[in-house]
């Protein structure tokens, strides 16, 4: 097949290039001229494992355009981001949904691999090529939902091995579908209708962000009754059919903060919008642990210095996307308190970001992890006490050292008996 795919991000790049390695041709497509001339050229590659071993065994069938051309299939892997009020952006998709409409011809399929609210597959990218083509969704053209199930870190093993939904509302759509994915996916290929893929996908994440909604007022109580909170789970789950998921300083990426928002759009659902209160509730939780802690040490939140451990918003990936370490950084200057941000891996922040530990906790008067990287299990506490100021504190927002530091004031979410 020819193959045209619309977004060359983190989802977008390696699908292309799983496509072109199974033999398709594919142009695939990006707003940005730097990247489509760094993707032409070679030197546009994801830090993710077996990246390169793909891009190179793909881009003899691989070209990268500002542009989108007539093809059999295309594929939309465009950002779906939320508004500053919380609802859904669905503007990429229909920018993209507009940009290929007029080559959209009879018996093409349109795939859309972004996660978007129920229904918009057909009111968006169907509703849109039909009123530019005088052509009808699931008569003349196909429309299929194809949603990515991938971690960070893993992006190309799950890419090819994970089970994937084909969510198409005709026997056509979805065997035209399965033909393509069948070509470079090992998973199980799971058939159903647009709508039904659309909500399974936002249900996915969503049951997420509830039990981790559960696991942070698991936390908060154990607070409130002096009892370690990592005892409580780890006990919990050793009930064959619980599996309670951790608690921390707050939720980030670009799924499980994100998900649940566009689930709920335009619908009432009350546990998931008090467990997104739950969760959104943890930085400023945190925060407040801080206040407590820099009381108990003779201290004022404001005018500390206080250095942020951990930019990414899960352990050991170069990826800020959401990430709770940005509210945090928030929360703190809007208290007057100097922030020092610090990750061994991530380049790019809201923040300015400071590599080397050391020069980071100069003069600090307190810490906080707020990625639980590796490299922070095995940080010399008593150096890092030797840089900063007296009766320094530290506050574990993921639970990530076994016990207290000698000689730092230490709280940690949920454990107060740590």
């Amino acid at each position: 097949m020819k193959v045209c795919v619309i977004g060359l991000g983190y989802i977008g790049f390696p699908t292309a290039c799983l496509m072109a390695k199974a033999g398709h041709n594919v142009v695939g497509v990006d707003i940005s001229e730097e990247r489509v001339e760094s993707i032409n050229n070679g030197s546009f590659l994801l830090n993710e494992p077996g990246f390169k071993e793909l891009f190179d065994s793909a881009k003899k069938n691989l070209v990268a355009k500002t542009n989108p051309e007539k093809a059999d299939v295309f594929v939309i892997c465009v950002p779906t981001p939320l508004k500053k009020d919380k609802t859904p952006d669905n503007s990429y998709v229909e920018s993209a949904a507009n940009a290929i409409a007029p080559l959209v011809e009879k018996g093409n399929l349109v795939i859309l691999e972004s996660t978007v609210m129920p229904k918009a597959t057909h009111e968006s990218i169907g509703k849109i090529v039909e009123n530019k083509t005088n052509m009808k969704a699931d008569a003349d053209f196909y429309l299929a939902h194809c949603p990515e199930r991938a971690f960070p870190g893993n992006l190309i093993y799950e890419l090819v091995n994970n089970d994937r939904i084909i969510g198409s509302d005709t026997e056509k759509g979805k065997e035209i579908t399965k033909e393509l994915y069948a070509s470079f996916c090992k998973g199980g290929l799971l058939l159903a209708g647009t709508v039904t893929a659309e909500v399974a996908k936002l249900s996915e994440n969503t049951f997420r962000s509830v039990n981790i909604a559960f696991a942070n007022e698991l936390a908060l109580l154990s607070e409130n009754l002096g009892i370690n909170v990592e005892d409580v789970i780890s006990l919990a789950n050793k009930h064959p059919r619980v599996n309670i998921h951790t608690p921390g300083a707050g939720v980030g990426g670009h799924c499980i903060p994100v998900d649940p928002y566009f689930l709920i759009h335009k619908q009432n659902a009350p546990l998931v919008k008090t467990a997104l209160e739950i969760n959104e509730s943890m930085p400023k939780h945190t925060i407040n642990l801080l206040k407590n802690a820099l009381h108990s040490a003779g201290k004022s939140i404001e005018g500390t210095k206080v250095v942020l451990l951990g930019a990414a918003y899960k352990p050991d990936v170069d990826d800020a996307r959401e990430s709770p370490t940005e509210k945090l950084a928030d929360l703190l200057i809007s208290n007057k308190a100097t922030v020092i941000v610090h990750d061994p891996i991530v380049k790019r922040f809201a923040y300015p970001v400071v590599s080397d530990l050391g020069s980071a906790v100069e003069s600090a008067d307190a810490i906080i992890i707020s990625t639980a990287h590796s490299a922070y299990k095995s940080v010399d506490w008593k150096n890092m006490k030797e840089k900063m100021n007296t009766k320094p504190v530290i506050i574990d927002g993921r639970n990530l050292l076994s016990s207290a530091p000698h000689e730092f004031i230490y709280k940690s979410i949920g454990n107060p008996v740590k």
